[in-house]
């Protein structure tokens, strides 16, 4: 989920040194060098990770503005983030900007990192009288967390086990519960489990063509009796197990579902150790999540299976 931009916020502060001499016939008052102020999107300079984070800066240099420069762009921990491809010098030329100009604007083009921590951007700006100032600018990047359910056993439609599930809450819902959590107004079941002669076992979304059929099959009609059939969508991936396992915070959750291309209503013929992902219904928060196959007791629509699920928190409005 993307974080909507707060309104900027005057962060920066003039960084500037004034330098005094007497004055007489023979001497002039230096100009002093120039100072910097910043505004950021968002305001408080804190984003979640692969977030845009943009800033613009005003440099004010009596003596001419020459050059404003991203100096250094450092972790907490001592690294430095490689700028390479990004433009992070700005010249009075680059500005359009006439000769003895004392003022400058420049809205530097967003940018986003895919790794969490405390980031220090200094600027450093320079005027014509190679006099300099600097700013730093403190950008705290995020990751949320996830939701993980473990053990989820999910019955078939010839099954006793609940085999509808809420990826948000992590609930199952028998046939009957699912049903009326379906209203009109909208529904929390995401995704069911069923067996198929063809697709075998499958991790469906409500609106699938194949659950709905099997379903009515067994005298469980889904189709014009749940009010709302959300239209989750899934993706196959080539995650493994271990892959799975690694992902703990909801930028690697995204990235991995986000990078899969092939949309379905439905994941068929699973296995132990396949990994899904799932894309919730708009009406859901469209929300993205993988789910692990564990184990299958199922070869005729009468068992049960039993996944793990990651899936993004929601978000309270």
């Amino acid at each position: 989920m993307k974080t909507l931009f707060k309104n900027a916020l005057l962060l920066g502060v003039a960084i500037s040194t004034l330098f005094f001499t007497a004055c007489d016939s023979e001497t002039e008052m230096p100009l002093g060098g120039p100072s910097i102020s910043v505004t950021t999107t968002p305001s408080d300079a804190t984003v979640e990770v692969n977030e845009a984070f943009s800033f613009v800066a005003t440099v004010n240099a009596a003596a001419g503005f020459n050059t404003l420069r991203i100096e250094s762009f450092t972790e907490a921990g001592g690294g430095t983030i490689d700028l390479t491809g990004y433009k992070s010098e700005y010249t009075r030329n680059d500005l359009g900007l006439d000769a003895g100009a004392t003022s400058a604007t420049v809205e530097f083009t967003p940018l986003s990192l895919p790794i969490a921590g405390e980031f220090t951007i200094r600027l450093l700006a320079v005027d014509e009288a190679g006099e300099t100032g600097s700013l730093d600018i403190a950008l705290s990047i995020t990751s949320a967390p996830i939701s993980n359910y473990t053990a989820v056993l999910l019955g078939a439609q010839g099954n006793a086990e609940a085999g509808f599930f809420d990826a948000l809450k992590g609930e199952r819902y028998g046939y009957a519960a699912a049903r009326d959590a379906s209203g009109t107004a909208g529904s929390v079941i995401d995704f069911a489990y069923y067996y198929g002669n063809t697709n075998k076992n499958t991790i469906a979304a409500i609106d699938d063509a194949g659950l709905n059929s099997v379903y009515s099959s067994v005298n469980l009609p889904i189709s014009g009796v749940f009010g709302t059939r959300n239209a989750t969508r899934f993706r196959v991936t080539n995650l493994s197990p271990g892959d799975f396992d690694a992902i703990n915070n909801s930028a690697g959750l995204v990235e991995a579902a986000d990078s899969e291309l092939n949309v379905n209503t439905s994941s068929t013929q699973l296995s132990v150790g396949s990994v899904i992902a799932f894309e919730l219904d708009a009406d859901r928060g469209g929300y993205v999540g993988l789910v692990k196959v564990t184990q299958i007791n199922d070869t005729n629509g009468n068992g049960t299976i039993t996944v793990e699920v990651k899936s993004e928190q929601e978000v309270s409005n």
